[in-house]
């Protein structure tokens, strides 16, 4: 999913709640799912990069703002992490 959210190929997430979040995480998260030993488990997901000083989100995803520091994840995905 993210490759896709990457490359604005958005038509395959149409319809489905989706979240925010740093790319760099998900390839942290990623590394440490395949090796655990030798990987450090991510411990905090810090979104606030992708918020104004105001609290307001300061990227239009619908308009194309994504870039390689962004990826989306299904928001179900985003729960479960939360729930981590």
């Amino acid at each position: 999913m993210m490759e896709n959210a990457l490359n604005n190929n958005t038509a395959l997430l149409e319809n489905t709640p989706l979240t925010l979040i740093p790319s760099t995480f998900v390839r942290t998260w990623r590394a440490w799912l395949l090796r655990p030993t030798s990987h450090p488990r991510p411990q905090t997901l810090d979104t606030s990069i992708f918020l104004c000083s105001h609290g307001l989100l300061c990227i239009d995803p619908n308009k194309g703002d994504m870039d390689t520091s962004m990826c989306l994840i299904r928001r179900e995905d985003w729960l479960l992490l939360q729930a981590l």
